[in-house]
């Protein structure tokens, strides 16, 4: 798919701005948002605690995936624009939808199903 098909994507869906939407149909590991210079969005499987700024993009300082998202987001203040995946609190006893998985009281957070790795909502 080419970066005008991703970006024409984003526009007709009225993103603006860099959200937790970025992260919906994301893998599993993905655990940040960034967006660089060029108002590009990078999805990376470290927290942004790891990712720094520099001139034109982002850094981590350990080794990670990263995976393009898609473009043409406004740039203005692409220094402070990294996101972390939203923890989903997730009550005690609750019961997957998808595969019938029950969180016992003592899995107090988590995102994804630990029975079917289901992103929980």
């Amino acid at each position: 798919m080419s970066i005008s098909i991703l970006t024409d994507l984003r526009l007709r869906s009225g993103e603006d701005k860099l959200t937790q939407k970025a992260f919906e149909g994301a893998l599993p590991e993905v655990k940040s948002a960034v967006m660089d210079s060029q108002g590009r969005v990078w999805l990376f499987e470290c927290t942004k605690s790891h990712l720094t700024p520099n001139h034109r993009s982002w850094v981590s300082d350990i080794e990670t995936g990263f995976y393009y998202y898609c473009g043409g987001f406004d740039a203005t203040d692409w220094q402070n624009s990294a996101i972390d995946r939203g923890v989903i609190e997730v009550k005690p006893g609750y019961t997957c939808g998808d595969c019938g998985y029950h969180h016992e009281p003592h899995q107090l957070r988590t995102t994804f199903c630990e029975g079917c790795d289901t992103l929980l909502s």
